[in-house]
């Protein structure tokens, strides 16, 4: 025999930069601090609606960080406007309740297009690897997002924020 009991929920909204224009098939992940390991583990993953809500059930009693993940066309982000689940604001979750309101405002990407050429200078080369990457702080580049090229010989890598690539 058993005795369990509702699982908490987190719910909200998201939208793009405008804040009314409702964002659909954006991953929302709960996340909670593991101190053995030090470092953020995924508890549970929702996706917005049409309308752009969603609601992550199932969670245990606990503090928690909610990443809304960009989907090429915009940033993501975490609760609330932070950039990384390390500066995100911390969510209390009780027992069997619902905690509202967890939305955001995603703001749209950069993107960076082109095509690629065999020697000659016009021959489309399908299916290379293009990939856009960042100077860190720590004195180094960073991969951050990469594509193919189509039969054309074009690419685009979208999600972008915005900043100097190569």
């Amino acid at each position: 025999d058993a005795s369990l009991t509702d699982g908490a929920e987190i719910s909200g909204t998201v939208t793009g930069p405008d804040g009314m224009m409702a964002l659909e098939g954006i991953y929302v992940g709960a996340y909670s601090w593991n101190s053995e390991d030090q470092c953020w583990d995924g508890i549970a993953l929702a996706n917005t609606a049409v309308d752009g809500q969603y609601e992550i059930s199932g969670l245990a009693a606990g503090t928690y960080r909610v990443q809304f993940s960009g989907n090429g066309d915009y940033l993501g982000e975490v609760y609330n406007d932070a950039a990384d689940l390390d500066a995100g604001q911390d969510i209390p979750v009780p027992a069997s309740a619902t905690v509202e309101n967890i939305d955001a405002s995603l703001a749209l990407a950069s993107k960076i297009s082109g095509m690629v050429t065999g020697p000659d200078g016009t021959t489309a080369l399908e299916d290379i690897h293009v990939v856009a990457y960042s100077w860190n702080s720590e004195g180094w580049w960073d991969w951050i997002q990469s594509a193919n090229t189509d039969a054309a010989g074009e690419y685009e890598i979208g999600g972008l924020a915005a900043g100097t690539y190569r």
